[in-house]
């Protein structure tokens, strides 16, 4: 009896030993593994936490202006048209194609490349707020407010894949457009492209046949 009480006394002292050094053993894993243990965090993909963004109401477009070899004068226009005519124009952007940066302590400059665009949507008061971004500058608390949309009509961001820069030319970027009735089929309609193209078929229809829209464009001059 007295050996069987030793064997078991020595077997649990061997577990708490056991149990201790398990229990405070250093966590090597990185911070975000410890943080998200329960998420399935290895499962989540570049695209789901795009799709998250756009559930929120939230797209980031970024375009591509090509190259610059000398200054210019940049200007970012938004345009308002309603029923194919224009009824408004603003420069929302008045500024250069230069961004400064410090290297050593030293100042130089170069040249942007590209410009970034996030939208917010506020579908309840048909508003979209934008920041407009390039290395040279950041713009914030800029709203869109579209007036004249019937309340049966939604409204939808669709941006434009060529937009390399040319001299004195507005070179559009994004537009905010309102759906349409569909009279032949009586249903609410909108463009069926997902990026537009001066000159497409998509992009005419949609120009067309909005009610209401506005393009933003950008400008370079000397």
């Amino acid at each position: 009896m007295k050996l069987l009480k030793f064997v078991l006394t020595l077997l649990f002292l061997v577990s708490i030993n056991s149990f201790s050094q398990e229990k405070f053993k250093q966590d090597d894993r990185p911070q975000i593994q410890k943080e998200h243990q329960i998420s399935e965090i290895d499962d989540i993909e570049l695209i789901d936490l795009v799709e998250m963004l756009e559930f929120q109401g939230i797209r980031i477009n970024k375009f591509k202006l090509g190259k610059f070899d000398k200054r210019y004068k940049l200007y970012i226009v938004m345009d308002e048209y309603l029923n194919g005519q224009m009824i408004s124009s603003d420069t929302i952007v008045n500024t250069n194609n230069t961004y400064t940066y410090f290297k050593s302590e030293q100042p130089f400059y170069d040249y942007i490349n590209q410009i970034t665009i996030i939208t917010k949507d506020i579908p309840s008061e048909n508003k979209s707020q934008l920041s407009i971004k390039t290395y040279g500058f950041t713009m914030t608390g800029y709203s869109i407010e579209m007036k004249n949309t019937e309340k049966e009509n939604s409204l939808n961001w669709r941006k434009y894949i060529d937009t390399k820069w040319e001299l004195n030319k507005k070179i559009p970027l994004l537009i905010y457009a309102s759906s349409w009735l569909d009279e032949k089929y009586g249903v609410r309609r909108f463009c069926g492209v997902r990026y537009l193209k001066e000159n497409e078929e998509g992009t005419n229809e949609l120009l067309k046949y909005s009610p209401n829209y506005v393009k933003i464009s950008y400008v370079i001059s000397e």
